[in-house]
């Protein structure tokens, strides 16, 4: 199956949930995916393990106390997901977390996340 199967509603949704630019036609919707990296195999790995969600208002979690030891790193992710004590979403792509947790999540969903500087996060929240 490929994203051309999906209905504009769908598409629109999908797009949303990887923070990707969502209007126009289907096949607008299908470029801006494919042109952020967003493939239909790693939207439906995501969707499978039900880590894929509507957008919803989130609010950020308390940031944990640094384990001794730990480095934190800022890390960007696109998409909606929550785990390892962070939370991603459309409107909140940036967050912090261990340099393990980073290591984990970039080995499990290559080109989704990865490090971001203090700046990106700067620009883009303004």
């Amino acid at each position: 199956m490929s994203f051309e199967k999906l209905s504009k509603k769908e598409l629109v949704a999908v797009a949303e949930g990887f923070g990707v630019e969502a209007s126009g036609t289907k096949a607008d919707i299908i470029t801006n995916l494919e042109a952020e990296g967003v493939t239909f195999e790693l939207y439906t790995s995501l969707q499978g393990g039900g880590e894929v969600e509507a957008e919803k208002p989130v609010e950020a979690p308390a940031p944990a106390a640094k384990p001794a030891g730990d480095t934190l790193v800022l890390f960007k992710g696109k998409g909606s997901y929550s785990g390892h004590g962070a939370v991603w979403s459309a409107k909140n792509p940036f967050a912090v977390v261990t340099a393990d947790a980073a290591k984990s999540l970039e080995a499990r969903w290559p080109g989704v996340f990865r490090v971001a500087t203090a700046e990106e996060a700067a620009d883009y929240y303004g």
